[in-house]
């Protein structure tokens, strides 16, 4: 049970870390963003007058394509959850 706790708290750990990263990551790319109009403007250019970024048919196919977030692969999630039912078994396994 000891085991099974332990490594309930290091998930919450790595989540609430994630988190925090990502806050701090959005924060950035705020900051960077606001920035760059700031830029924009003091350069004598409008912001609102710069076209919208067109894209081909098959770029778009290509960025769906590419996908989203890290490459899991099923042989590096040895250590997880496989769906909600196995976390809601954990926790009612250790009276939760």
């Amino acid at each position: 049970m000891q085991n099974e706790l332990t490594t309930i708290m290091l998930a919450q750990s790595f989540q609430d870390l994630t988190g925090q990263v990502l806050n701090r990551v959005i924060l950035i790319i705020s900051s960077l963003e606001q920035s760059l109009v700031d830029l924009i403007s003091r350069s004598g250019h409008d912001y609102n007058a710069i076209p919208a970024r067109v894209e081909t048919l098959e770029q778009q196919q290509k960025n769906q394509a590419q996908g989203i977030g890290p490459n899991v692969t099923q042989a590096s999630k040895t250590d997880s959850a496989g769906s909600q039912d196995d976390v809601d078994d954990l926790l009612s396994q250790l009276g939760i």
